[in-house]
């Protein structure tokens, strides 16, 4: 009787340890079977997710900079092409990275985040399309310094009304002046700024003709 119950006790005491094991195993197995779950989780989202945010506002910050680029008005027309050209590659690689990060899952957070900022990269669009399309009608007049060329006709314009004044003051006092009724030391006709100056505006060139054709001859 004895060895009957001490056989129960010690069958009891094994099927407590097999328990044990049997639980810890099971709470193993259940760890590393979600540890494989995260891990892909990660490799297969998170890790790809974060990629492609990263191009993404690395692209952004690229297209920035071009467009800052294009307001230089001193940017010649080749260099113009060439940022327009780069803009459409990085925007390129920008939609790329868009659609990657698009098709992966998202948690709700991310969703409603990922929603307002397609709302507002929406606009952006918006403004680039009217930024490029203002830089193309620009680039047609091939004027892209405006600014400079009008100060340029505005001190040629000075220096004609200094002529002009040192006629009338001849003519009222009698006091002459030489040299500067001559057309061949005019800066606007003769000078070095004509014939350094190149356009392919039909409008502007036509200008350029009428002005080379003006001589100084109504002074003298």
């Amino acid at each position: 009787m004895k060895n009957v119950k001490l056989m129960a006790k010690l069958i009891g005491g094994f099927s407590i340890v097999a328990l044990i094991t049997l639980i810890i195993g099971f709470v193993g197995w259940r760890s590393v079977n979600n540890l494989d779950k995260d891990l892909t989780e990660i490799s297969e989202v998170r890790l790809p997710s974060i990629k492609y945010l990263l191009v993404m506002s690395w692209t952004m910050e690229e297209m920035t900079k071009i467009k800052r680029t294009l307001l230089n008005p001193n940017l010649n027309m080749t260099a113009r092409k060439q940022q327009v050209k780069d803009f459409a590659e990085t925007g390129k690689r920008f939609r790329t990275a868009w659609d990657g990060y698009a098709l992966l899952p998202q948690t709700r957070e991310e969703a409603r985040l990922w929603k307002e900022f397609v709302a507002v990269w929406q606009e952006v669009e918006k403004g680039s399309e009217t930024f490029f399309k203002l830089c193309a009608e620009l680039d047609q007049t091939d004027i892209l310094n405006p600014m400079a060329l009008k100060a340029q006709i505005e001190a040629f314009r000075v220096s004609h009304y200094q002529l002009i004044e040192k006629t009338l003051l001849m003519i009222l006092t009698g006091k002459t002046f030489t040299g500067e009724d001559e057309a061949t030391r005019c800066p606007a006709i003769s000078g070095k700024w004509l014939a350094a100056f190149k356009t392919s505006n039909p409008v502007l060139q036509t200008s350029l003709r009428e002005i080379s054709a003006i001589t100084h001859d109504e002074f003298t």
